[in-house]
């Protein structure tokens, strides 16, 4: 009995940014910028 595994894929590069590793980087520091905004807003307005 073999076992079955999907295909080895290539998703080629995402559709901006040009790699995957820049897409990935993009999305971390939208995430730190998102949770600093909240920190700054949250003490301002506390």
């Amino acid at each position: 009995m073999s076992a079955s595994r999907a295909p080895d894929t290539d998703d080629g590069p995402p559709p901006f940014l040009g790699s995957w590793r820049n897409l990935y980087i993009a999305v971390l520091s939208l995430l730190a910028f998102i949770m600093i905004a909240v920190y700054v807003f949250s003490r301002a307005f506390s």
